[in-house]
């Protein structure tokens, strides 16, 4: 990637998993972008990929470095440059690498890792779903905190760094959720500043329709074991956030519907009270729910038993230009950001979150981390930059996820997978790594 404006670093962390699949090599690429000569004051750390069938995610991150290295549009390079004069960036653009493979390969409904453990439900057993434990449920949270080796990874990259900001990208919802996801009765002891961060970016960047507050209260059910409270509670991460970035159009109406009542002091339509009602009790698993709220249905559910066009329209656009539009709207908002805490412009009270009051949080530190550096590239050869040009969700030289599943079988056998699109371009990063090293 060129970034002549920046200094652009790639490592890689690797472990062994240690479960259903053991012995096998986990790699997670470590991106890290500042400003030449001057790091910034503040540090943000992005998560993106972590659910492996929200393929939006990643791309977005894709596309947050390239405007850091300042191919973004032209107002976004502004932005971009100014942030990076007070923050400084550790990115993480695919923390489920496996997962992600075996959808690229047509599992369009996969959300776990390789041991079927959803990796958002892993960060610890401070609070955790013992329900759900060693079943074959998308929302599994495995055999115990921290028993997967990309949940591991990402509590010790946390863990060094001590960031300012942690943001945990997704897709499948609408919404920018601050902790916790655990309960909607607990707020954390900075919810006022958390939530005036939040207010100008749906402004600006949804017209006022992207609901945001307790994540708990956002989504309609409870998120026991994710990231953010982890990075919350236990690192004392002041700036901490779950946002949701897609979600498909038949769906969507209820996230709007949420924020239009929110603004207007008033309670939501009937519709939208059914819809996360559902969501709560988890009655879509149980398929009582209406056709309105189809594309809501993977709660509780096998992933091997949802279907894959279902799963592909909930998480992801269906085009190139609606993909270009999603990534480069949410790279600004992560601009924004960053931005707003470097310049100081969080309140400390503000317009009321979605969720009553609650307590501060705790601070502890966890083990060290197992990392393989990389080597520091300041405007990197031209010659990768071809690698970063197609979309992996559109890549028509792709295998797996150029099709929509509407238009290509779903591939069951995933032991030889292709590596496409965002996968092939960091393998084109490290291979320059090795050879300028």
């Amino acid at each position: 990637m060129n970034c002549p404006n920046a200094d652009f670093q790639l490592s890689t962390r690797s472990a062994v998993n240690g479960g259903e699949s053991a012995g096998q090599q986990i790699e997670i690429d470590v991106i890290r972008v500042s400003k030449k000569g001057s790091p910034g004051g503040k540090k943000a750390f992005l998560v993106f990929g972590e659910h492996a069938r929200e393929l939006i995610s990643p791309e977005t991150g894709l596309q947050f470095m390239k405007t850091l290295c300042g191919q973004g549009s032209g107002e976004q390079r502004e932005l971009a440059e100014r942030v990076l004069g007070g923050t400084s960036f550790v990115i993480l653009p695919n923390v489920n690498p496996l997962g992600r493979q075996r959808v690229e390969a047509g599992e369009f409904c996969k959300r776990t890792n390789e041991d079927g453990v959803d990796l958002n439900r892993n960060f610890g057993d401070q609070h955790r779903d013992t329900k759900r434990a060693n079943t074959d449920d998308e929302m599994n949270p495995g055999p115990y905190g921290f028993s997967e080796p990309e949940s591991q990874m990402i509590r010790d990259a946390v863990t060094e760094e001590k960031p300012d900001i942690f943001v945990s990208i997704h897709s499948g919802a609408y919404f920018m959720g601050t902790p916790f996801g655990y309960t909607d009765n607990t707020e954390p002891n900075n919810e006022d500043e958390l939530v005036s961060l939040l207010a100008p970016i749906s402004d600006k960047y949804c017209a006022g329709d992207c609901p945001y507050g307790g994540l708990a209260d956002m989504i309609g059910y409870k998120s026991i074991g994710c990231d953010i409270d982890y990075v919350k509670e236990q690192l004392n991460v002041p700036y901490a956030f779950t946002w949701e970035i897609y979600i498909g159009p038949s769906a969507r109406q209820f996230y709007v519907e949420k924020a239009r009542a929110h603004r207007e002091n008033r309670e939501m339509n009937e519709d939208a009270q059914q819809f996360f009602f559902g969501n709560g009790l988890n009655l879509l698993q149980q398929r009582v729910a209406t056709t309105k709220f189809r594309s809501h249905a993977h709660m509780m559910t096998p992933e091997s038993k949802e279907k894959p066009s279902d799963c592909f329209e909930q998480f992801n656009p269906e085009s190139q230009a609606e993909t270009e539009e999603v990534t480069e709207k949410w790279t600004g908002a992560l601009l924004t950001l960053c931005d707003e805490v470097a310049a100081g412009k969080a309140q400390t009270s503000s317009s009321p979150a979605f969720q009553p009051d609650g307590s501060s949080v705790a601070n502890t530190v966890n083990s060290p981390a197992n990392i393989t550096d990389g080597s520091t590239m300041s405007g990197a050869d031209p010659k990768l930059q071809d690698s970063f040009q197609g979309y992996a969700l559109f890549n028509p030289n792709g295998a797996g996820s150029n099709a929509s599943p509407s238009s290509k079988e779903v591939q069951q056998d995933a032991n030889i997978l292709p590596k496409v699109g965002f996968l092939s371009a960091f393998d084109s990063l490290k291979r320059w790594s090795e050879e300028h090293q």
